[in-house]
């Protein structure tokens, strides 16, 4: 008679080591370093802005190209973040973005929610904003 025995030993976590890894990282309050609230669009960015110049009686250049429709702006909070977004601003960061739409609505020093999708320029080492809607919060 001959009796044969395996055994089986793993490295990997268990579910329940899992679930309570997961608890332990929710009750320590870990969170995204930007924002936890990811946008539909991969591409998209939503952001708390106030206008700083306006370029749309002139026109201005970005990456190259004349844009009409374009705002300095400085970025007050990202409330909402693509996950394809190449090149991420950050809070207090002023950048020119092209609007798509000119607006008479918008005035200077304005509080403005914006949806805004990222177009890489033709270098891909840089990229540019276009707002493709907006919400005047002041």
């Amino acid at each position: 008679m001959i009796i044969s025995s395996f055994g089986c030993q793993t490295t990997s976590t268990s579910t329940q080591d899992k679930e309570e890894l997961i608890e332990v990282a929710s009750d320590s309050g870990i969170q995204d370093s930007i924002t936890t609230v990811k946008s539909s669009n991969p591409d998209e960015v939503t952001l708390k802005i106030k206008l700083v110049d306006d370029f749309t009686s002139s026109g201005k250049e970005i990456c190259g190209v004349s844009k009409k429709n374009v705002f300095k702006i400085k970025i007050l909070e990202i409330l909402e973040k693509g996950s394809a977004i190449s090149h991420l601003p950050h809070n207090n960061d002023e950048i020119l973005v092209n609007f798509l739409f000119p607006n008479e609505d918008i005035a200077m020093s304005l509080q403005l929610e914006v949806k805004a999708k990222e177009t890489l320029c033709l270098d891909a080492s840089k990229s540019y904003f276009t707002v493709i809607s907006h919400k005047i919060l002041e």
